[in-house]
C-alpha cells in the first residue's frame, strides 16, 4: 500500500466515532469477512481484487507459530482424558486459517469471538466455554497470555493462570495436582 506500518495500524486498530475499531467490530461477527476486507483494502488504498485478497489473507493470518512444548503438553493431557475447550478473539479468516494449520485440532471444543459475538474479556464468554466443555468452574483451569482476560474466569470461580512461559505453565499444572508424566 505504501503506508508506515504505523499508518496501517491506524487502519486496523484505529478508534473510529463511535468508539468502536475495525478489528474488533471483525473479531466479535459485528460485520463479516468480505465487508472487513473491502473496509481495510479501501482504508490502505488498495482495490479489492483476487490477487489483493489473496496477499491480504496470507499478510493477515500468517502471524502464527506453533509453541511444540505446549502442542505435546496439550495432546498428553487431551489422551489422559482432559477436555481442551479454545476460548479465542479470533476472527473468522484466521480461526479458517488455524484450522487448516491443524490449531483447532488440539482441541474438544473451539469458542471462536466472531461465532459467538463475544470478546474476551467477557463472563458470558466463560461461562460458554463451560457450558461446551460440560465440567463446572472449580474443575476448569482457564489459561491466557493477556493478563485482563483471566478476571471474568476467576470471578467464576475458574482456575486461571497468565502464560508468560511453558516452566511457568507445567509449574501451575503440577501446583493442581494435574499428572504431567
Amino acid at each position: 500500500s505504501g503506508l508506515a506500518p504505523e499508518q496501517v495500524k491506524q487502519a486496523l486498530f484505529g478508534f473510529e466515532p463511535d468508539g468502536s475499531y475495525l478489528c474488533a467490530r471483525y473479531s466479535s461477527g459485528q460485520i463479516g469477512t468480505p465487508r472487513f476486507r473491502r473496509e481495510f483494502l479501501g482504508r490502505l488504498g488498495l482495490k479489492d481484487s483476487l490477487l489483493a485478497r489473496r496477499k491480504f489473507e496470507k499478510d493477515f493470518c500468517d502471524v502464527f507459530a506453533f509453541n511444540w512444548p505446549v502442542v505435546g503438553l496439550w495432546q498428553s493431557l487431551r489422551r489422559s482424558g482432559a477436555t481442551l475447550t479454545a476460548v479465542t478473539n479470533v476472527e473468522e479468516i484466521r480461526y479458517h486459517w488455524l484450522c487448516r494449520m491443524g490449531v483447532m485440532d488440539l482441541f474438544d471444543h473451539a469458542l471462536a469471538s466472531f461465532s459467538e459475538r463475544l470478546l474476551k474479556p467477557s463472563e458470558e464468554f466463560m461461562v460458554r466455554a463451560l457450558d461446551r466443555s460440560g465440567c463446572a468452574a472449580e474443575e476448569a483451569v482457564f489459561i491466557d497470555d493477556v493478563p485482563a482476560y483471566l478476571e471474568p474466569a476467576a470471578k467464576l470461580g475458574i482456575k486461571t493462570h497468565c502464560y508468560t512461559g511453558f516452566e511457568g505453565l507445567l509449574e501451575f499444572l503440577a501446583g493442581l495436582g494435574v499428572d504431567l508424566s
